[in-house]
């Protein structure tokens, strides 16, 4: 029954009256980084070589946006925070380390049919980011 009203959700909801003016919203979710495993040589201090693992673990990311709607093209300024633990182990030693990323961007969009129930969109950015392991 829940799954059906969960379908039947865009077809019952209004479309709004597009109007231009700002807006602000949240963004958060699970982040986990892609090729997890990491598996290299390192020198040691007798000059040898030593097997080195990186293992990155699932964390978290949270973020907003701000922007302004022209009512078609948009314009919006977006933050977000990542955070991922990383366990590197070396021979007879595992280390705990935090990775966090910080993102700002400067996003422009073009909202297709605003107003309507589905609103397709296309958009372009550019942004810094920033990252710090301990």
């Amino acid at each position: 029954m829940a799954a059906a009203a969960f379908v039947a959700l865009p077809v019952i909801a209004q479309a709004q009256t597009p109007s231009s003016g700002f807006y602000i919203g949240a963004e958060g979710g699970v982040n986990w980084l892609l090729n997890t495993t990491v598996t290299s040589n390192a020198v040691n201090s007798t000059g040898g070589l030593t097997s080195v693992g990186v293992s990155p673990q699932t964390g978290y990311a949270v973020g907003g946006v701000i922007g302004y709607d022209f009512v078609g093209p948009r314009v919006e300024l977006e933050g977000v925070y990542r955070a991922n633990q990383t366990n590197v182990f070396i021979p007879g030693a595992a280390i705990g380390t935090n990775i966090g990323q910080l993102g700002i961007l400067a996003n422009l969009l073009y909202d297709f049919m605003p107003g309507s129930v589905i609103t397709p969109y296309v958009g372009a950015g550019a942004g810094v980011g920033f990252v710090d392991i301990q």
